[in-house]
């Protein structure tokens, strides 16, 4: 009889659950928690929204999933603020398929969209909410969008603004980039509605786009700004504004260079390379070569432009047009909007010095003619001596200098030279270990600054020996291996030196070594000297020097910034001069 009634209360007990799970009144709470989003309903789709912009929408789709095995009715599908506030910049819209109704049969699912709006610059905080009725919670999924008035669509990349003419040579085009950044089409409303260049000595004769209406994620389009420029000659700071079709403002800071040489029908020199003065010979005596390059554009958006001839007049040095290279030649129709280049050769005999002063002449369609001046001065190649550089006149004993430290780690002995900085660590009589024979240390900030100065500012050592012209670049190379010679090399950037660097010459022999970053002296590396005296070779850092451990040196080091002298690194009749801190460890340091 036991047995029949536990039977009948376990069958019981399954109906009601039974019961329960079909009544879409109950909830599914376990333990004192709502699990009711859990068993009634979910979201088996949730969108990404990006950032906005301001004015533009975002539309995506959401689809939700009924759980329970009945037909369920919607209460509610909305967007709120997290607060629970309405908010006005988004709203459900119906989904292109399968579109939520007012119920939803048991196991199926459902789309809804989420459009946003957003009106104003601001961090939209939002829930999305969709609720059963009789169920006592609704499933939430957030959204959070940064809005702001130049996220979506923007000016990129940056144009390269050719130079333009003077007013009186007629217009010239500028090209600029659209892009949609965001992940979905934007709508412009209509095509672009204003494009303005802000600045007294420009004047904007017109507008082309290629934007449409709408311009899909990640698409381009451009905009062609058609400007004169006033009498001014020499750099113009402008603003680029284009006013997109929703109110939106873009827009970009731009330089605009107005040239003194104008354009002819059309034609402009859209490239117009400067001429430094003109080094006519190399350490050797030989001809240097030097080559402008110059890019004539028809910015007529329309028509060809004839080029008649192509004529160089020289009333000072000569110099000559390259015919192979030069695709501007007599008889060229010059479709509109395209270029063609002129490329002159300067090919000097040595030695020599004097002035060029030539013009170039370009007649367009046979009776106007478009000049190009070329004007510089030929310099004479200078052999630096020893008298040009007097390093002891501006640093007098403090031959290991540094502006703002030095500091010494383990046995190092300095011999014949004063060790200067504003503060000295490691050095007798002070702190120790290291030791100076023959010299003393000074902190005194009075004679530390007048040494500084007289080799980094001005007119100081430093300058006198960064004027002296390059004579054999040495960019990209290793210094290991290498036999140097008399003459200025340089390097436009870092230079090594691993294994051994031998300078050969006389007791006249200048060597100057300029390099614009860090000069580094690998392990064991060393610099040999033949002939030539320490105190004549210079290795001119702009930034940093460091002699790897047991390298040898010899010669001065100046360094804008520091010199490092690893444990064992020895400065063998050399300077060590650097513009903040020299270090130093376990070294042999002797002056010249």
């Amino acid at each position: 009889m036991f047995k029949k009634l536990l039977l009948i209360g376990l069958a019981l007990s399954c109906c009601l659950g039974i019961a329960q799970a079909n009544d879409p009144t109950v909830s599914c709470a376990k333990d004192g928690k709502d699990a009711s989003a859990l068993c009634d309903l979910s979201f088996t789709k949730k969108p990404i929204f990006g950032n906005m912009c301001v004015g533009f929408d975002q539309t995506r789709v959401y689809t939700v999933k009924n759980n329970t095995p009945v037909t369920q009715t919607f209460d509610y599908i909305r967007v709120v603020n997290a607060d629970g506030t309405v908010n006005l910049d988004a709203s459900i819209i119906a989904a292109a398929t399968d579109a939520c109704g007012t119920t939803l049969a048991a196991g199926d699912t459902c789309n809804f969209a989420v459009n946003i709006h957003p009106t104003a610059p601001e961090v939209l905080d939002l829930l999305v909410e969709v609720k059963f009725v009789g169920t006592s919670s609704a499933i939430t999924s957030p959204i959070m969008i940064t809005a702001s008035n130049t996220c979506g669509v923007v000016i990129t990349p940056p144009p390269v603004v050719p130079p333009v003419c003077p007013i009186d040579t007629g217009t010239e085009i500028l090209t600029f980039t659209i892009e949609n950044t965001t992940l979905a089409a934007v709508t412009l409303s209509s095509s672009i509605q204003d494009i303005a260049i802000l600045d007294a000595t420009l004047n904007v004769v017109g507008g082309v786009n290629s934007c449409g209406a709408t311009l899909a994620a990640g698409a381009t389009c451009n905009i062609y700004v058609l400007v004169t420029a006033g009498a001014d000659v020499g750099l113009v700071s402008a603003v680029l504004n284009v006013v997109l079709g929703t109110g939106v403002t873009l827009s970009l800071p731009i330089d605009i260079e107005i040239l003194e040489v104008c354009g002819i029908d059309g034609i402009i020199i859209s490239t117009f390379p400067a001429l430094p003065p003109f080094l006519a010979c190399d350490a050797a005596n030989d001809n240097l070569t030097q080559r402008l390059v110059y890019v004539l554009t028809n910015t007529n958006l329309i028509d060809a432009e004839v080029i008649t001839s192509v004529n160089i007049n020289n009333s000072g040095l000569t110099l000559g047009i390259n015919a192979g290279l030069s695709t501007c030649t007599t008889g060229l129709s010059l479709a509109a909007g395209a270029s063609c280049t002129i490329v002159v050769d300067l090919n000097l005999s040595c030695p020599v010095t004097g002035t060029i002063d030539s013009e170039i002449t370009v007649l367009i369609n046979g009776t106007d003619d478009l000049f190009i001046d070329i004007s510089s001065t030929v310099i004479a190649l200078v052999t630096p001596t020893p008298t040009d550089i007097d390093l002891n006149a501006a640093v007098g004993a403090c031959l290991m200098l540094g502006g703002s430290t030095i500091t010494n780690t383990g046995l190092t002995v300095v011999t014949d030279t004063d060790v200067c900085a504003l503060a000295v660590v490691g050095f007798d009589p002070f702190v120790g270990p290291g030791v100076i024979n023959g010299g003393v240390v000074i902190e005194n900030a009075t004679v530390i600054d007048a040494a500084i100065d007289a080799v980094f500012d001005g007119e100081g050592v430093l300058d006198v020996l960064l004027d002296f012209p390059c004579t054999t670049g040495l960019t990209g190379e290793n210094l290991g291996g290498m036999t140097l010679g008399e003459g200025v090399y340089c390097s436009t950037g870092d230079l090594d030196l691993t294994g051994t660097l031998t300078l050969v010459g006389d007791a006249s022999t200048v060597i100057i070594i300029q390099i614009t970053g860090a000069l580094t002296v690998d392990v064991g590396s060393q610099v040999v000297l033949s002939g030539v005296l320490p105190e004549n070779v210079y290795f001119v850092e702009g930034f940093s020097a460091s002699l790897g451990a047991g390298s040898q040196f010899q010669g001065n080091i100046i360094g804008e910034t520091s010199i490092v002298l690893s444990a064992g690194a020895n400065l063998l009749d050399g300077t060590a001069i650097a513009g903040l801190a020299v270090v130093l460890d376990a070294n042999t340091v002797t002056a010249p």
